[in-house]
């Protein structure tokens, strides 16, 4: 059976380390051939991004160009299809923005992770972002 609380530390650590630039704590969450993939509003798809440095690259490259306050809040978490080594994950992604002195809530949408145990860590093997809208 997979380890409920190692996989939801592995999804908190992912959106601390983007909302707090920590590129070397958002590594440690996706596996060497991590895949990621974002489906946004049904009209718009960015990736697939293959491997660890092109899915890392993606995150960097947004950091360079943004210019507000992030705060991912990962909530819903659902696991299913476990295994000892394996695990489908699905939860809800709430991203708050704080920009001008304000904060709005700028995008809804679902992760769809495949979790693998690798060597002795949870980590993201791959990852399908689905935004409720355009952000």
């Amino acid at each position: 059976m997979a380890d409920r609380n190692a996989i939801e530390n592995v999804l908190a650590s992912w959106a601390l380390g983007y909302d707090q630039r920590e590129p070397e704590r958002m590594a440690e969450c996706f596996t060497s051939d991590a895949v990621m993939t974002m489906h946004i509003g049904k009209t718009e798809t960015m990736g697939p991004y293959v491997g660890h440095a092109e899915v890392m690259k993606h995150f960097t490259d947004h950091h360079a160009v943004q210019t507000d306050q992030r705060r991912h809040l990962t909530t819903n978490v659902v696991i299913e299809d476990e295994n000892d080594t394996e695990a489908s994950v699905t939860s809800y992604l709430t991203l708050v923005v704080i920009d001008g002195g304000a904060s709005e809530l700028r995008a809804t949408g679902i992760y769809r992770d495949k979790f693998v145990l690798d060597g002795s860590r949870w980590r993201i093997r791959e990852r399908v972002l689905d935004l409720d809208l355009h952000y």
